[in-house]
């Protein structure tokens, strides 16, 4: 059983490691992984993915880069377009000015 997250003011919340695996969660369902650096997880059906907004950070402990970014893609075009889904894309800097996508660590709070 997955650890529960304590986020007492968050509809929603996860550590994710780079493996795709939740660390603590709170009102996750699950969590899929179907390409580098891209992470769909999915909601309780109490949370409307048309009207949610959600802030991302790395992590550092379950990541494999150093210098790493994550973003939320509101139009979560990489994952399932209807069904409470919430998309997370990871980036390693290339150090060519460039990011490059890679599976990282990060957590998600949705107020």
């Amino acid at each position: 059983m997955i650890p529960a997250a304590s986020a007492p003011n968050a509809r929603a919340a996860a550590l994710v490691a780079s493996d795709a695996t939740f660390v603590r969660q709170k009102r996750f369902l699950k969590i899929n992984h179907p390409d580098t650096g891209v992470y769909c997880l999915k909601l309780e059906s109490r949370i409307n993915e048309d009207t949610l907004v959600a802030s991302v950070t790395p992590e550092y402990i379950y990541s494999a880069h150093i210098n790493i970014s994550a973003q939320w893609y509101s139009a979560h075009a990489g994952c399932p377009l209807k069904g409470n889904w919430v998309e997370v894309l990871t980036f390693v800097d290339g150090q060519s000015g460039t990011w490059i996508p890679a599976d990282e660590g990060f957590a998600i709070v949705i107020p």
